[in-house]
């Protein structure tokens, strides 16, 4: 990433105006970047990394594409499943690893708070939140 060291630009984002995507209306944005004296060439998110974990975050990133496929394979075969077990009336089978069992389609009763708070805002629901811990982790999502 490069950065100025004049500071934030006037629009409040914090790189070289020349790099900007809206330098056309910008006035600080310099016309050759080169000549400038006034940039600091940071290391991103992504270089820092790739450097510190460089074979994990390149395997990492090749599992969970592979990982995604997967998951869009499963999800039509089981799309497929689903129309032949209700063609032919089955319920369940097993396989020699795995096991198919037809869930029916159904409706769920859930609870809308929004709705409530919102037709009863003199009512407090804090008293019924419930607080729990949750440890950190690192999500992880195909683009």
């Amino acid at each position: 990433m490069v950065k100025c060291y004049e500071g934030v630009a006037d629009c409040g984002k914090d790189i070289c105006c020349y790099y900007c995507d809206e330098k056309e209306g910008c006035n600080k944005a310099c016309d050759e970047p080169e000549d400038c004296d006034g940039q600091i060439h940071e290391k991103d998110e992504l270089q820092v990394m790739e450097e510190a974990l460089p074979d994990q975050i390149k395997q990492i990133t090749e599992l969970v594409i592979q990982i995604k496929q997967m998951e869009d394979t499963v999800a039509k075969f089981k799309e497929d499943l689903l129309k032949a077990m209700e063609q032919h009336g089955i319920k369940s089978f097993k396989s020699e690893n795995v096991s198919f069992t037809y869930v029916g389609a159904t409706t769920r009763t859930t609870f809308d708070k929004k709705a409530l708070q919102k037709e009863h805002p003199e009512l407090d629901l804090s008293k019924y939140n419930k607080v729990s811990d949750v440890k950190a982790s690192v999500r992880i999502k195909v683009e």
